[in-house]
Order: C-alpha cells, then structure tokens, then sequence
C-alpha cells in the first residue's frame, strides 16, 4: 500500500492480549463507500497501548484495495 492511501475515520472496536505473552493486539472497523470493513487483531505499537476501546482513529487504506488499512500508530512503528 502507498504510505499516503486515503484517509477516513476508524473505531477501535477491541483490545486482544495473549495468554502467557507481553504481545497485545487490537481490531478496528472504519467505512469505505458505504462498506464496512474491520481489521483485525493488528499489533499495537508501544505508544498506542493506552488507546481506549470505542476511540476514534486515523485510517488510511489503498483505494485500489481497500481492506488494505494503516493507522498512524502502525506507520510510527514502521518508522523506528
């Protein structure tokens, strides 16, 4: 996906943490067209640990593939 994609808003619909792990994840749903389509169970960087469930986030997708999704957080991760 280009870093850019498009934007739209997203909620974080829940917070997943492994048994027996550090690893914490969380899924997302956001609207594309009138469709909505949820990412699931994405690693959460360090900074965004806190982010509560049912918060508003940042979406970017691919519009040639939308299920194709990014959120900030994730971007920052990618760029440390």
């Amino acid at each position: 996906m280009r870093v850019g994609g498009k934007a739209t808003e997203g909620t974080l619909t829940a917070q997943h943490r492994r048994k027996k792990s550090t690893v914490v994840e969380y899924s997302y749903a956001y609207r594309v067209d009138g469709r909505e389509l949820v990412a699931e169970k994405r690693s959460i960087p360090w900074a965004a640990r806190e982010i509560p469930v049912g918060a508003k986030l940042a979406v970017r997708y691919d519009p040639a593939n939308p299920e194709k999704s990014v959120t900030p957080a994730e971007l920052q991760e990618f760029e440390n």
